[in-house]
Order: structure tokens, then sequence, then C-alpha cells
């Protein structure tokens, strides 16, 4: 039931951001901006480029990478040239990936959830207690593919922070993980834990982009949604509540079900709260 939870929440939050896309900028939720030739490609993904790792239809670009291979310094003018070279083969690889001819909210919100815009959703949408670290690694990678040429589209977000050894874990929003309760205070109270570095946590998602119909509408499915937190104290044992799982959570039952689940939850929030908005504009 929680990963369902976790996988209904992602839907709506993917869902809102769809429709932002079909509002006037003035009226959208979000502040997402939008640049390129038609304003098509999400400013936050060229913001976010050069600290993430992609992978497009089996090509990688990892630009930390890129700068360690070819001994490059980590500032100067040469390397803001390559850091603009490397965000334009990273969107021209999702153009490429999305078809000749992608409809143009297509690749706004492909682009925008392949940014700390999507991570976001996937962070939100975890009823799970929320984790800051100090120090360590971080992890964030897109992987996007076509299954067919005209879609649908396959795109796995994920972050996995490790090697740290202080956190601070903060209460969800709409109340702890029970198995966590006893590691959570209350928000302001919270104080860092000294943990092993060989604490690590992550989050995945898979979701799947389609075009449908004549008039080519842009639709987004939740397929999977996998979360696991591991923290050891000093000591190597586990932290009450954040033991590794025993085996790879079988995310992967009955994806069809889960995503026509998701996507029907996902739409019934959505219409509810437009109801909502129409009857407060009735008030008026």
């Amino acid at each position: 039931l929680s990963e369902l939870r976790d996988i209904i929440a992602l839907q709506h939050f993917l869902w809102i951001d769809l429709e932002d896309l079909a509002l006037k900028p003035e009226e959208r939720r979000s502040e997402d901006v939008f640049v390129g030739t038609n304003d098509h490609v999400a400013e936050q993904l060229l913001l976010d480029a050069t600290r993430s790792g992609f992978m497009v239809d089996g090509q990688e670009f990892d630009f930390a990478k890129e700068v360690r291979r070819d001994n490059l310094q980590s500032a100067g003018s040469e390397v803001e040239l390559l850091k603009r070279a490397f965000c334009d083969r990273v969107v021209s690889a999702i153009e490429r990936c999305l078809g000749e001819d992608p409809p143009p909210r297509l690749l706004q919100a492909v682009t925008t959830a392949m940014s700390q815009s999507g991570l976001a959703n996937l962070e939100q949408a975890c009823f799970a207690p929320q984790v800051a670290v100090s120090g360590g690694d971080q992890q964030l990678k897109f992987v996007l593919r076509s299954l067919a040429p005209e879609g649908p589209w396959d795109l796995e977000l994920s972050i996995r922070k490790a090697g740290f050894e202080q956190c601070i874990v903060y209460r969800h929003p709409l109340g702890a993980s029970p198995t966590a309760e006893s590691m959570v205070k209350d928000d302001e109270d919270a104080a860092p834990i000294a943990c092993s570095p060989k604490s690590h946590f992550s989050k995945w998602c898979h979701v799947r982009y389609s075009v449908v119909g004549p008039e080519r509408h842009v639709q987004v499915d939740t397929v999977s949604l996998f979360r696991e937190h591991c923290l050891m104290d000093r000591s190597g044992r586990p932290l009450p509540g954040f033991a590794p799982p025993s085996t790879w959570p079988a995310c992967n039952c009955f994806p069809p079900l889960r995503a026509i689940a998701a996507r029907a939850w996902g739409r019934c929030l959505v219409l509810l709260r437009l109801a909502r908005g129409r009857a407060e504009l009735g008030k008026d």
C-alpha cells in the first residue's frame, strides 16, 4: 500500500506539471521557465545539466566524467564554453529521442522532468522521513529511451546519496513512517545524527510519456517507484527503522494495474482541485 500511495502521489504531481503547460505563464502554479528557439526546453534542465548524469537512447552524457577525462580545470572561460556545448548536446539528444516532430508540450514536459523539478516531485511523493545529509556524494541520473519512433518514451529518474557521516531526519509533512517514528522528532527539535559513512539512501522512479489521439495529446503514467533508506550508526549497526531491505522491493509487479490506478487517482485529484477552484470563483 505504501508503494501505491507513493505512485499515486507522483502521478498527481506529474499531472499538475502537465496541466500547467496548457496554461498561460502568468496562470501557472510553478515558476518553470522555458528557453530555446521556440521556448520548448526547461531552463532548469540547462541549469542542472552539468551536475547530473544522462543516458539518452543509450548515449551517456556526464560532464564531471568529461572534465576528469580531459583533465580540465573546474573554472574559467574555457570550461564555461564547454558547459554550454554540453547542454546543447544533451538537448539535441533529447530532441532526437522524441522524434522528428514532437509536440512542444512533450518536449517541455520531458525536459522539466529531467531536472531538479522532476526530482522534487519524486522527493515530495515519497511518504517517508526526509533526510538532510552533511557531506558525502550525490548522484543524480536521468535515463530516457524511446520504445518506438513515435513513442512511448520511458524516463527513469534517480537520486542517491552516500558516504555522509551526519544527517538530520525530518518528519514527512503528512506524518512519519511508523517504522522510523522513534527516530524522528518535530522539525524544530530535529538534531544531527552521527552515522557511518556506509550509510546511503536512494529514490528512483520510472514514468512513461506517450502521445495519443489525432490531436497528439501528451500523456504521462507512473510505472514504478522505489525508495530505500539505509542509515547506520558509527559501529555499522542499522539505526532503528532504517535497515536496508533484504531484497529489492517487488515494484514491478502488475505495472499496468498500478499505472491505471495511479492515473485514475491522479485525474480525480486534479478534477477535485479544479472543482474547488470553480466553487471559490462562484462564491466571489
